[in-house]
């Protein structure tokens, strides 16, 4: 299948579609990360699911991810721990863990929006851990779309065990326009006061 009949759920959104992935490096994703043999045994994903292809570096780099479509329209995003997603405790490192609940919800809402969009704010909550090997999946739910800002929930699942939920602020923009329209977005927000403990200090 060449570049020009390729048919993705996510071409709606310009930074997907602007993908060439006929120029891309055929190496598949799993076998940059865990070597060809590995990746048509043991990490094979769950059927159902395909290859995610970001056009993000950074995500590639903690892949590889796999996408399932369901039927009212969403995109489950779904991943294997490796080795390298681990922290010092031989669990799911938070910061990769935020890395596929952000990268879900960008994907739907920027899917939806058919947009490009950026991240303004997340708040996530760690539930349980995930160890070398476990399938996880993030389901994204978009709760109110804005002229200027859509909101989202998302679901990070080990099993049947739930192991993060986050909620999402994003913003559709403009490659020109990223930095300008985010600031414009946040300078907008009521400034939270968090209660300080007691006795506490502020750092200075």
């Amino acid at each position: 299948m060449d570049a020009g009949s390729r048919k993705d759920s996510g071409s709606a959104c310009p930074a997907w579609r602007a993908l060439d992935c006929g120029a891309m490096d055929r190496t598949t994703s799993a076998e940059r990360h865990i070597g060809p043999a590995m990746s048509n045994s043991a990490f094979v994903p769950p059927e159902g699911f395909e290859e995610h292809v970001s056009p993000s570096n950074f995500v590639l780099a903690q892949g590889p991810m796999y996408k399932r479509q369901r039927e009212d329209g969403s995109t489950i995003i779904g991943v294997r721990v490796l080795e390298q997603h681990l922290n010092l405790h031989g669990i799911a490192h938070g910061g990769f863990v935020a890395t596929v609940v952000d990268n879900a919800i960008g994907y739907n809402v920027a899917t939806a929006l058919s947009a490009s969009i950026v991240t303004a704010h997340m708040n996530i909550d760690y539930l349980s851990s995930a160890r070398l090997g476990d399938w996880v999946e993030a389901e994204v739910l978009i709760t109110r779309r804005g002229r200027r800002m859509c909101f989202a929930d998302c679901t990070l699942s080990n099993g049947n065990a739930l192991m993060a939920r986050a909620s999402c602020i994003l913003v559709p923009v403009s490659r020109g326009e990223q930095v300008a329209r985010i600031s414009g977005v946040l300078s907008g927000w009521k400034t939270i006061q968090i209660p300080r403990t007691p006795g506490a200090k502020m750092a200075n």
